[in-house]
């Protein structure tokens, strides 16, 4: 799938789309075939960093022990220290609020087994665990604002034990070359991904939150 396939989707749905009172997102939903997720080898949890990220602000909750603390009040929009937990663990319904607010969360190795006692439950059905894949358990050492500059321009691709995908690529006030460049990212990720590669993309569609999806055909094909 090439550049000009995404940005004829692209124009269709802007020409389409009629004005609304907020920003946009874009989609883009890939359905397999001939894949069976219920194979664990089929579990797709990964993390990819854009070219351009989504267009939008990505809040980073980080809970850390005293050694990051200083570090992580710069980066990070908000921190959890390890006295705060307890907080936490006292009041569930705060604890569940606080997993909705943000979209990606770190903490202290140290820390993990506390947090999965007191957030597990809430950031696991959200699929926003602290996780390695996006160096998300940090160490006394982690170069936080390394890693915080990646997380602002990455996705979760997920198929929750289903034979789609769909991930953010973008948003209306994205130009169509970022958003076309974010969604080859994804495409040529899920085609690495998955075992026979190409031969099992049964479909690609883009949509905007509001529009019917658009399907992306390859150039000479539409």
């Amino acid at each position: 799938m090439d550049k000009e396939s995404f940005l004829d989707a692209i124009k269709k749905l802007r020409a389409a789309s009629r004005k609304r009172k907020f920003t946009q997102s874009f989609d883009l939903i890939i359905s397999l075939k001939d894949f069976d997720p219920k194979k664990p080898e089929n579990n797709i949890q990964e993390y990819l960093v854009l070219p351009h990220g989504v267009g939008k602000e990505i809040k980073i909750c980080g809970i850390v022990d005293k050694e990051l603390e200083t570090e992580a009040k710069k980066y990070l929009d908000l921190v959890i220290t390890k006295n705060d937990l307890e907080k936490y663990a006292q009041s569930p319904k705060e604890a569940k609020k606080l997993c909705k607010r943000f979209d990606f969360f770190l903490a202290q190795a140290n820390l993990m087994p506390r947090v999965g006692q007191i957030f597990g439950k809430y950031l696991s059905s959200r699929g926003k665990m602290p996780n390695p894949k996006f160096s998300g358990i940090l160490s006394p050492t982690s170069k936080l604002n390394e890693i915080v500059e990646r997380l602002r321009k990455t996705v979760r691709i997920s198929n929750n034990k289903q034979n789609v995908i769909q991930c953010r690529v973008g948003c209306e006030k994205m130009s169509d070359e970022e958003i076309a460049e974010n969604c080859i990212a994804v495409y040529n990720f899920v085609v690495k991904r998955v075992p026979r590669g190409k031969q099992q993309i049964k479909s690609c569609l883009l949509k905007l939150t509001m529009s019917p999806p658009v399907e992306v055909k390859e150039s000479g094909n539409s």
